[in-house]
């Protein structure tokens, strides 16, 4: 599967644009939209290429994802793996074993969503920014896809 623009959409809000080298709420190298890969090597750089690095990023976090579908069995629907990919691009990864794992394999998307709630702290802090971030993409998470585009091929006399 392949993130829909939104998922850069809401990077781009969730994360800001820095251009100089920061340390985020817990205490990472970061630069762009929330880049920290290379940032220890960067002290500045252009828009471009903080769009660059999103775009890598995101590319990353995708083939994590659908390495999660391929090897842990899970059958996401477009809104899922799009909250899946933020989750990640913030969180790093989703640990085998765990109970968002386990959610998402037992296809509980409630329950994953409310999982997903309980990723809000840095350095043992609650951050408001975390928790608004979270809400969304567990919101994204349980909520129906609608394939408009095959729906109007199956039924073409909605056209």
């Amino acid at each position: 599967m392949q993130p829909t623009k939104r998922v850069f959409n809401r990077l781009k809000a969730f994360e800001g644009l820095r251009l100089r080298r920061y340390q985020d709420s817990a205490g990472v190298d970061t630069i762009g939209y929330g880049h920290t890969k290379y940032a220890p090597q960067l002290d500045e750089i252009t828009p471009e290429q903080a769009a660059g690095l999103l775009v890598h990023d995101v590319s990353e976090f995708t083939t994590l994802v659908n390495n999660y579908m391929k090897v842990r069995k899970y059958r996401l629907n477009q809104n899922q793996f799009d909250a899946l990919v933020l989750f990640t691009y913030n969180t790093g990864g989703i640990k085998n074993g765990s109970a968002l794992d386990s959610a998402i394999r037992a296809k509980d998307a409630p329950a994953a969503a409310r999982e997903m709630l309980k990723y809000t702290y840095a350095k043992g802090q609650q951050l408001p920014g975390l928790v608004k971030r979270r809400q969304y993409e567990a919101r994204l998470f349980v909520t129906p896809y609608l394939d408009l585009k095959n729906i109007l091929v199956a039924v073409p006399f909605l056209l």
